[in-house]
């Protein structure tokens, strides 16, 4: 795996700055008219922009499915980070939220437990990285035991009862029948990430046998399924909608496989330079730092000090606040990580 480092850094990278893309553009859609142009560009960049956290997963797949690491190890070095870092900014997005937007009359401590266990927004990532984590023992085994018969036919029914429903409910959501039939069947949000893990371990045991060209038409074209379900939902509401965009619904599962495959294809022959390659590895080893902080900087630093991105058109926005939150978030991660123990426990 060696010989994949500096391609996977680079996709590890982009990933990460797709990530600050996808919320720079969503942060405030809910409350913008579905019929203007800035929703609709930033519709298109959230729906472009959506395998950011699936390519996160699919690296870790293919980074560890066949890696020999005890149970030991795996918690000690792996899960107990991803632990406290989720507890760490978990209990620092709670105070954030109490000192922003706690009344005088309501009771902070209740706050901030609700805030704190509940998790901000973008922290549902830890849990269900975690939770890959803690099964990769056994996925492992499956992986390396199963036949292709059994591995197509596990595809098939999670395809179906798992894929299939995400994809249908925002359509058969005020069906009652369907609602009542699928609640005896719920899929816990937390196996996200052992199904992209997966996914990205057997992508990558197959990119050859898919080329750049079919790559970029299988991630591009759900997107554009993606973004053409969340415009006929929300003008058929007349508000905001993200109908298309659930991790297990079939259109982004295909395009972030597309994706997945498009930037293993074209990064397969790249070979940096040493400069160039140093830039690459300090920020990827930085990526899940400024994945735990960069949403400080769009939620509350920038309109502190008065700057919003209805300041200047949708699209110039989006591209100047992503690139401004990605470098500051990386700034902060490297300044946190120079503090000796905690720094490389929390970032």
């Amino acid at each position: 795996m060696n010989e994949r480092r500096a391609d996977l850094d680079m996709i590890r990278v982009i990933a990460c700055f797709l990530v600050v893309l996808l919320h720079v553009a969503s942060y405030g859609m809910e409350v913008k008219d579905p019929t203007t142009a800035d929703w609709m560009i930033r519709d298109v960049v959230v729906s472009l922009a959506r395998c950011a956290a699936p390519l996160f997963f699919m690296l870790s797949g293919v980074l560890f499915m066949e890696r020999e690491i005890s149970i030991r190890q795996l918690y000690r070095k792996y899960i107990a980070r991803i632990a406290a870092a989720w507890l760490l900014w978990s209990a620092f997005y709670a105070a954030i939220d109490v000192i922003a937007y706690l009344g005088s009359g309501d009771d902070p401590l209740g706050y901030f437990l609700e805030k704190l266990l509940s998790g901000h927004y973008h922290l549902w990532f830890l849990p269900s990285l975690l939770v890959a984590y803690m099964f990769l023992p056994l996925l492992q085994k499956l992986a390396g035991n199963c036949t292709t018969q059994e591995l197509k036919y596990l595809a098939l029914v999670i395809l179906v009862a798992v894929i299939g429903k995400s994809t249908l409910d925002p359509f058969l959501d005020e069906n009652a029948a369907w609602n009542g039939f699928w609640s005896n069947f719920t899929v816990p949000f937390a196996c996200i990430g052992m199904l992209y893990f997966v996914l990205g371990y057997f992508l990558y045991r197959n990119r050859e046998r898919i080329p750049a060209g079919k790559a970029f038409w299988l991630y591009f074209l759900p997107a554009i399924i993606m973004i053409a379900v969340n415009t006929v939902c929300a003008h058929a509401s007349g508000s905001h909608s993200t109908a298309g965009n659930g991790y297990l619904t079939l259109w982004v599962l295909l395009s972030s496989a597309g994706m997945f495959l498009l930037l293993l294809g074209i990064l397969a022959e790249w070979r940096p330079g040493e400069s160039l390659r140093a830039v690459i590895q300090s920020l990827s080893a930085h990526t899940f730092g400024i994945y735990l902080v960069h949403t400080l900087f769009i939620e509350q630093v920038f309109r502190r000090i008065g700057l919003t991105q209805d300041q200047f058109p949708a699209i110039v926005s989006i591209i100047l606040f992503s690139a401004l939150t990605f470098v500051l978030s990386y700034l902060v991660v490297w300044v946190i990580k120079k503090i000796p123990v905690l720094g490389h426990l929390v970032v």
